[in-house]
Formats: C-alpha cells, sequence, structure tokens
C-alpha cells in the first residue's frame, strides 16, 4: 500500500468515526426531550406513517401522533366558506393565470390539509 492510500484509509476513517460520533450526539439530543418530558408531536399522511413510526423509534422519540387531513376531501370553496382561508388567498387560488409567480402561491388541498393539521396540534398543544 502506497503513501496516498494509506492517507485516503486513514482520512476515510476518520470520517466513519465522525459520522459515528455525530450520529450518537443527535440521538442524545432526542432522548434530551424525553428525558426532560417534553411531548413532541407528529404529523403524518397515512400512507407514510409506518416509516416516520419507524424513523422516530430510531430516533428514541415517543411522539404523539397525529393524522394529517386528505386532502382530497378539501374543496377551495368549502374551505372558503367555512372561514379556512381568507378571501384573498381564495381568489388568487381560483386565478387562472398562466403566471408562474402567481401559481407558487395558490392555495391548494394540501396546503391547506398541511395548515389544518399543524392547528390540530397547537389544540392538542394546549390542551395539555
Amino acid at each position: 500500500m502506497d503513501k496516498t492510500q494509506c492517507f485516503l484509509l486513514v482520512v476515510l476513517g476518520f470520517f466513519i468515526l465522525w459520522l459515528v460520533a455525530t450520529s450518537v450526539e443527535s440521538r442524545e439530543s432526542y432522548n434530551y426531550l424525553n428525558r426532560k418530558g417534553i411531548q413532541t408531536y407528529v404529523l403524518y399522511i397515512p400512507k407514510r406513517f409506518n416509516t416516520i413510526k419507524k424513523n422516530m423509534g430510531k430516533l428514541d422519540i415517543k411522539p404523539i401522533y397525529v393524522a394529517g387531513f386528505d386532502k382530497k376531501q378539501i374543496q377551495l370553496k368549502r374551505a372558503y366558506d367555512k372561514g379556512i382561508i381568507g378571501p384573498d388567498w381564495y381568489r388568487s387560488s381560483i386565478n387562472t393565470s398562466t403566471n408562474e409567480s402567481l401559481k407558487k402561491n395558490l392555495a391548494n388541498s394540501g396546503r391547506i390539509a398541511c395548515h389544518l393539521g399543524h392547528l390540530e396540534i397547537l389544540g392538542l398543544f394546549l390542551q395539555s
């Protein structure tokens, strides 16, 4: 083995040690949440629940899981009528403009579902 290969092997070794150390350090910071009794919440969509639960388990986080709203069940007009979205957002959402910058700001059912899920979590937090 020449000097270059030896150097690369040492650098690789240090990199692996750094990965392990930061992984343990990160895990410890999450354990801190549990040790201090800090409740965490996880908003999820049903098709991703198993993956999310598995990842939370790896981090030793014991959250309260909150199922997100189904974006397919949300209709903009009904959300507007119920006051979930404001008139400006609703008007811009039904705008059929081809302007790309306007399209990025449109309300859509996914954004509304996410927003409602976070409001649900805030409600649970306030009840606790």
